[in-house]
């Protein structure tokens, strides 16, 4: 099937730092090269971070945020005009996937969409308690049954997230298809003896475990890097100080530079209690890095071929993930082995292969 001439629409709620983000604007970029009219929907007005393609159409709605449900009325509302205007059919949502469908309804859409995150988590856009939150939990229920009835297809990231979702979608053909890899940039430096740990920094990823776990190594002539900022920085810090830590373990804050990082470390941890795929594991193994997961994450699992590439360890235990840092600070041979090994993502991962795929399957 030739792509020339398709028109493909991005659904997604912003396009600021972050996985699926990354995703959009990465495939969008992608399809136009290969001669797709691109179009990408944004559901609020924030920062748009990621380098788009002039020829990428880009929407965004110009109205502020009020009332949540008043907002959202709105913005299915602007949706479904682009979509009118534009004559697009095929249309990818990564987010919020029941807001496109609401606003085509009556339209000849394919809608298609993927899970990117853990099975264990969902959407709760309202905090609401008592009689209200019985309508709206009604109302939503009813919204996403109907999206799941009218989405043509799915994308899943890894086998047991299609195994859980798939039945939820009874009209969906369905596929596993991992992220694709962005362009690594590369910097001219030199390994150091660094423990580096890349993204948000909030209860869910887990950085706690690594603090406490990196507490308990005995070669503290090695670093703990944490690249990137959130919610759970304060209590990360006081932690740290605690354990008086601070000239051992450092928070860098957000970096655009996130390779010259990885190129300049030894050892990656990944400690999210849930993860879909990975984005930053699959990013620090392109690098070369001797990595290690928590192994509750499927996306993990499947880039991870423990004691092969990188090491997997039971999910929150602090002692068995110190140990397995503890293995990597003092087993060079190791981990020159998983930085060697961990490099074969290049290709097995590359936006060449997975990105037509998931255009091809969109598209088709």
């Amino acid at each position: 099937m030739t792509l020339k001439d398709k028109k493909l629409c991005i659904c997604i709620p912003a396009l600021k730092a972050g996985g699926s983000e990354r995703v959009a604007a990465e495939l969008a970029n992608y399809a136009l090269s290969l001669g797709v009219e691109v179009h990408i929907i944004l559901m609020s007005d924030q920062e748009v971070f990621y380098k788009l393609n002039t020829n990428v159409q880009l929407h965004i709605p110009k109205f502020k945020k009020g009332n949540k449900l008043v907002y959202y009325l709105r913005v299915i509302w602007f949706i479904r005009k682009r979509l009118k205007e534009n004559k697009l059919v095929h249309v990818f949502s990564l987010g919020y996937r029941l807001i496109p469908v609401l606003a085509s309804i009556g339209m000849k859409i394919d809608h298609s969409g993927s899970h990117r995150t853990s099975i264990n988590r969902g959407w709760k856009p309202f905090k609401l308690s008592g009689v209200k939150r019985n309508i709206f939990d009604y109302f939503y229920r009813t919204a996403s049954n109907y999206s799941k009835m009218h989405t043509k297809k799915m994308i899943y990231q890894t086998p047991e997230a299609m195994e859980h979702y798939q039945k939820s979608y009874p009209n969906a053909d369905a596929v596993v298809l991992p992220n694709f890899l962005r362009e690594i940039k590369l910097y001219n430096t030199d390994r150091q003896k660094v423990v580096l740990c890349i993204g948000r920094l909030s209860p869910e990823k887990g950085q706690i475990y690594l603090v406490e776990a990196f507490s308990k190594v005995n070669y503290h002539d090695w670093k703990l890097i944490f690249v990137g900022d959130g919610p759970a920085r304060n209590q990360l810090e006081k932690r740290v100080e605690e354990l008086g830590l601070t000239s051992s373990i450092i928070f860098e804050g957000f970096k655009e530079n996130v390779d010259e990082y990885m190129q300049a470390s030894e050892i990656f941890v990944l400690p999210s209690l849930h993860e879909g795929f990975p984005n930053a594991l699959l990013e620090a193994m392109a690098n070369g890095l001797a990595c290690i997961s928590f192994s509750s994450n499927y996306g993990s699992c499947e880039l991870i071929d423990h004691g092969v590439n990188g090491y997997l360890v039971e999910t929150m235990n602090v002692d068995e993930l110190a140990k397995q840092i503890e293995n990597l600070i003092n087993d060079s041979n190791t981990r020159t082995k998983f930085q060697k090994n961990a490099t074969e993502v290049l290709d097995k991962y590359s936006l060449d292969k997975i990105g037509k795929a998931y255009l091809h399957f969109i598209l088709n």
